[in-house]
C-alpha cells in the first residue's frame, strides 16, 4: 500500500512540475515588427495575428522608399532568381506558411537563397513573441541578427 501512494504521489509531482512549461499563450491582437535598417533599399517588415491564442495570419514582406512592396516587383524578382535560385514573390509566402502551420518561430526553415530575409523575419518573429504573451501591440523597430563568421 505504501508503495501505491509513493507511486501516485511521485506521479502526481512529475505532472506538476511539467503544469505551465509550455509555450506561454499568445494573447489575440495584430502585433508588427520592422528591422531598424534598410537592406538594398528595402525594409523587412512583419505582421502577425493572434485569434484565438493561435497565429491565424502573417505578412511578411519589405517595403521601398515608395512603399512598394518586394514580393510583387518584377524586376527585384528578376534579378534575383538567377542568382538565388528564388525570388520574393515565392520565398516571403513559404515563409508566412511555415510559421501558420508550425505556430513556432523556433521550428521554422531557413529558405536557401533567403538566408537573409529568413533571418530577419526570425529575429522579428521572435522579438514579438514577448508582446504576443503580454498582448502589447506596441509596433517593434528591430535590429538585424549578427551574422555567424
Amino acid at each position: 500500500m505504501k508503495k501505491f501512494f509513493a507511486t501516485i504521489i511521485a506521479v502526481l509531482t512529475v505532472a506538476s512540475m511539467f503544469t505551465g512549461c509550455g509555450a506561454a499563450a499568445l494573447k489575440d491582437g495584430t502585433y508588427k515588427a520592422k528591422m531598424s535598417e534598410e537592406s538594398h533599399g528595402w525594409i523587412d517588415y512583419v505582421e502577425v495575428t493572434v485569434s484565438g491564442g493561435k497565429i491565424s495570419a502573417v505578412d511578411f514582406d519589405s517595403l521601398n522608399e515608395a512603399g512598394d512592396k518586394k514580393s510583387v516587383n518584377q524586376e527585384y524578382e528578376d534579378s534575383m532568381v538567377p542568382v538565388s535560385g528564388i525570388g520574393p514573390m515565392t520565398f516571403f509566402k513559404q515563409y508566412e506558411d511555415d510559421l501558420l502551420a508550425k505556430q513556432d518561430i523556433s521550428k521554422v526553415e531557413t529558405i536557401a537563397g533567403a538566408t537573409g530575409s529568413g533571418n530577419n523575419f526570425k529575429q522579428m518573429v521572435k522579438e514579438l513573441q514577448k508582446n504576443m504573451e503580454k498582448g502589447d501591440t506596441t509596433e517593434l523597430i528591430v535590429t538585424a541578427p549578427k551574422e555567424d563568421k
